[in-house]
């Protein structure tokens, strides 16, 4: 068999390499190593305990509300003469409590004084009288909506600072730290039902062409989980087989939308057992969508994600979306990230989720398929996308939602199942969410829990990954095979956007013989070069590296059985119009694209064509025995 290339179109793109700086931003401050430090101190002093919505959503057509929050807030320290909430774009009408002296608003804030310092552990409730037109972000994405006979929230905000956008809707701490328990009462016109977090507690006729939903949330949850939805649903419901017996699950749709629904969330069930299978149980009272005209994604509230029309059309085409808002209620509602910072914990495990998912309904090829489209695409754009290569800790506020968050994050995490393997890794998040449930947590409190857990040094690795730019790639140079059955690995570590080599890295390794069977295995390694002897019963004609795409380096691969003469697809290679001439037996080819600076071995500054300074193409393969 011979391969002959016809055409080859790599383009050789300049490496942006500017990172982000220091900076401070509302509730947090960026450190030169990319660890976070919390700014906003209020819950370490008052903390709110429950918060009650009274919300009036009848006037739709002039996207008016008027609410009433009573919030009841618990003293942590001796001295509190005040409370400081969030609030933003809405008129406070009165504030009332047997403690309060006053109150003054600002554009953002509501300040409410009292009549005298509240002493340690000393609990009052505050009754807030509100109205107006609440705001959407200005990007567009967030905030609140009305749309013909929808009305709901979006509880961040991507371009507002800070980007958690409970605040937009009633008096809270908006930010990721405060959590309380929720309740809510909504009075909607009749023909309209008001979806919210948590359960049903019951519906009141009001006598006059308006019903009121009581919902109630007993888990804690922060500002920008809490959530209401209206329109004219019927509801698509029944329950999940959980690892603490049957979960209810209900999907808020029109009618005419219902029968989609049940097709687009055939795997529903599926979905939610697979979390628990690898997070642990699922520690609220509902599974809940809530369907809204918004085709620019979803969001993630406690119980009952705003989930996009769009996306339950009748088909499985998103089922990514569905199963990554359904991770959320392990990565960022049980446990959320302490500052937008850190939002690769929320988004970046959520989109690692996404090939949970897969993996559980359609197999290890489906996980591997995903996580390497989301490589593929930050090797070849994401450092140009977001100005440089980027830690997924410590991104800037313009960065929060972007892809080094979402797609390198799952990468990360993906990594890290390499890393510690599977029964350590999962078991250890399984823990992880019962230690830290209900809590803010930290890119430090993760590296600090899963060391300590699985006993397992894991400094390195969130060093290199976690708080560091960039993506590292092992390469074999060369293998030698000696008596008795060992053999010699020549490994080599290159880098991509950064220039610090990692420690420890597992070095997953697949020997195949001339008749294409295999043994595979594990080392390790550290810095640029280093040799490892391995042993297998084999006689090696080709040995390859992580097989079975166990890491996300700097490496995309295309694994070809080729058997006939014809073009080949090569979309992790990027080549174009390779062509096999002529097939005398079948071979097993990889095509590896490396992502890193070749070997400057030859001096090519005669020759008419010059060597890529960011990546090498190589080819290896195992003949047919006729060969």
């Amino acid at each position: 068999m011979r391969i002959s290339i016809i055409s080859l179109l790599v383009g050789l793109l300049s490496i942006v390499s500017a990172q982000a700086q220091p900076y401070c931003s509302k509730y947090k401050t960026v450190t030169s190593t990319n660890r976070l430090m919390i700014e906003d101190h209020r819950s370490d002093s008052m903390d709110i305990v429950h918060t009650r919505l009274d919300l009036d959503l009848r006037d739709v057509a002039n996207k008016q509300i008027e609410g009433i929050a009573k919030i009841k807030l618990n003293s942590k320290v001796g001295s509190n003469s005040y409370v400081r909430f969030d609030f933003e774009g809405l008129t406070a009408d009165s504030v009332n409590g047997a403690m309060v002296s006053g109150y003054s608003q600002s554009d953002t804030t509501l300040l409410v004084e009292f009549s005298s310092p509240l002493s340690l552990g000393q609990q009052t409730e505050i009754e807030i009288y509100y109205h107006g037109s609440p705001m959407k972000d200005a990007s567009g994405w967030g905030g609140f909506y009305f749309s013909g006979d929808y009305s709901w929230n979006l509880g961040v905000g991507f371009a507002d600072d800070p980007h958690s956008y409970g605040r937009i809707w009633f008096p809270c701490y908006d930010n990721f730290i405060e959590r309380s328990t929720m309740e809510f009462y909504v009075r909607v016109k009749s023909d309209r039902r008001a979806s919210c977090n948590g359960v049903l507690q019951g519906v009141t006729n009001n006598g006059d062409t308006t019903d009121t939903y009581h919902w109630k949330l007993d888990q804690t949850i922060p500002s920008y989980l809490a959530c209401v939805a209206v329109a004219p649903y019927t509801i698509v419901e029944g329950t999940i087989a959980c690892l603490n017996g049957p979960i209810p699950y209900q999907i808020h749709a029109k009618s005419s939308d219902s029968n989609k629904v049940v097709n687009s969330f055939t795997h529903l069930d599926e979905a939610v057992q697979a979390f628990e299978a690898a997070y642990g149980k699922y520690r609220f009272d509902k599974v809940g969508y809530s369907l809204v005209p918004f085709n620019s994604g979803a969001m993630e509230h406690a119980t009952n994600i705003a989930y996009p029309i769009s996306a339950s059309n009748g088909s499985l085409a998103q089922e990514s979306l569905m199963s990554h808002e359904l991770a959320h209620m392990w990565w960022g509602d049980n446990i959320t990230c302490q500052t937008d910072g850190d939002m690769w914990i929320n988004e970046g495990w959520a989109s690692f989720s996404e090939y949970v998912f897969e993996e559980a309904v359609y197999g290890r090829k489906a996980y591997e398929d995903a996580m390497k489209e989301d490589l593929r695409y930050m090797l070849q754009k994401g450092h140009h996308e977001e100005g440089g290569y980027r830690a997924v800790s410590g991104q800037p506020h313009e960065y929060v939602y972007g892809d080094h968050v979402y797609k390198k994050g799952a990468l990360v995490a993906h990594n890290l199942r390499g890393y510690m393997g599977d029964e350590a890794f999962y078991s250890t998040c399984a823990q992880f969410m019962e230690k830290f449930k209900y809590s803010p947590v930290s890119s430090d409190s993760l590296e600090k829990y899963f060391s300590q857990f699985s006993g397992m040094d894991l400094s390195s690795f969130f060093r290199d990954w976690v708080f560091r730019p960039g993506y590292n790639v092992v390469v074999l140079d060369s293998f030698s095979a000696k008596s008795g059955g060992s053999i010699d690995l020549h490994l080599q570590q290159k880098l991509k956007g950064t220039s610090d080599y990692h420690d420890g890295v597992p070095v997953y390794y697949t020997v195949y013989d001339q008749n294409w069977n295999s043994e595979s295995g594990q080392t390790s390694m550290s810095g640029q070069y280093e040799m490892k002897t391995i042993s297998s019963s084999l006689t090696p004609a080709m040995i390859v590296l992580y097989d079975k795409n166990e890491q996300a380096q700097a490496r995309t691969v295309d694994r070809v059985v080729v058997s006939e003469s014809g073009a080949l697809t090569l979309p992790n290679f990027f080549w174009s119009n390779v062509d096999v001439t002529s097939v005398s037996d079948s071979a097993l080819v990889y095509f590896e694209h490396i992502w890193a600076a070749p070997d400057a071995i030859k001096d090519f500054a005669n020759l008419p064509y010059r060597l890529s300074t960011h990546r090498l193409l190589a080819c290896d393969r195992v003949w047919g025995l006729d060969n």
